[in-house]
C-alpha cells in the first residue's frame, strides 16, 4: 500500500472519546492528524505525522474500549474506542502505523524495502493476566534478594551517627549560645577524630 493512496483515502474515524475533550472525529489528511471535537466547539488539534514519536495500540477487552495512544515530544493523544468500534480502530492504527512508516522512510530517504521500526505495542490483555499469576513469585523472590543484598551492605555501626549531622547539632547549641565556642571545637575535633 503506498503512502498516497492511504494519505488520498482520508482515513477517518468518526467517534473516539479523548480526555478533556470528550467525542471526537480523528482523521488523516495531508500529512496530518486532525481530531476534531464533536460536542464543544473547540478548534481541532492538528498533530503533523513528523512530530508524532510513538504510536502504539491496546486492544481492550469486552468491558475496555480499545485505545490508540498517539505521542509527540509534548502530549499524549489517549484516542478512547467508543460504541464498539473495535474494529474501525485497529484498522486506523495498522493504516496510521503503515502511513508513520512511510513518513519516516521518505523523511530519511530510504527504501521502502528497508522497515523503520516503530514500536510494535499491540496490549493483549489475556497475556497480562497470565503474567498477573506469575508476580507473586517474582516479587517474593525480589523481596528476598533485596533483603539479603541490604542486610549484606549494612554496617555494625547502625547506632552511629554521621559526624557531619552530630557537628550540625553542635555548631546549633554553640549559635543558640547554650555551648561555647570552645566546646564547640573540642567536640567537632573529637568527632572528626583529629
Amino acid at each position: 500500500m503506498s503512502f498516497d493512496k492511504v494519505k488520498n483515502n482520508h482515513l477517518e474515524i468518526k467517534a473516539v472519546k479523548i480526555s478533556g475533550v470528550g467525542k471526537c472525529s480523528v482523521k488523516v489528511e495531508d500529512d496530518n492528524l486532525i481530531m476534531k471535537p464533536l460536542e464543544i466547539d473547540y478548534d481541532s488539534e492538528i498533530v503533523p505525522f513528523s512530530k508524532i514519536v510513538n504510536l502504539s495500540y491496546d486492544a481492550g477487552n469486552f468491558i475496555i474500549e480499545p485505545k490508540i495512544k498517539v505521542t509527540t515530544n509534548q502530549i499524549t493523544y489517549n484516542l478512547k474506542g467508543v460504541n464498539d468500534n473495535d474494529s474501525e480502530m485497529m484498522s486506523f492504527y495498522t493504516k496510521l502505523k503503515s502511513i508513520k512508516r512511510e513518513s519516516y522512510s521518505k523523511r530519511l530517504n530510504l527504501n521502502d524495502d528497508i522497515e523503520y521500526d516503530i514500536e510494535e505495542d499491540i496490549y493483549d490483555h489475556k497475556q497480562e493476566e497470565t503474567s498477573k499469576k506469575s508476580l507473586p513469585t517474582i516479587n517474593k523472590n525480589y523481596n528476598n534478594q533485596l533483603a539479603k543484598n541490604f542486610s549484606k551492605n549494612t554496617s555494625q555501626d547502625t547506632n552511629k551517627e554521621d559526624p557531619t549531622e552530630e557537628i550540625r547539632k553542635y555548631h546549633k547549641l554553640k549559635e543558640d549560645k547554650i555551648i561555647t565556642e570552645e566546646e564547640f571545637n573540642k567536640k567537632k575535633k573529637e568527632l572528626l577524630k583529629l
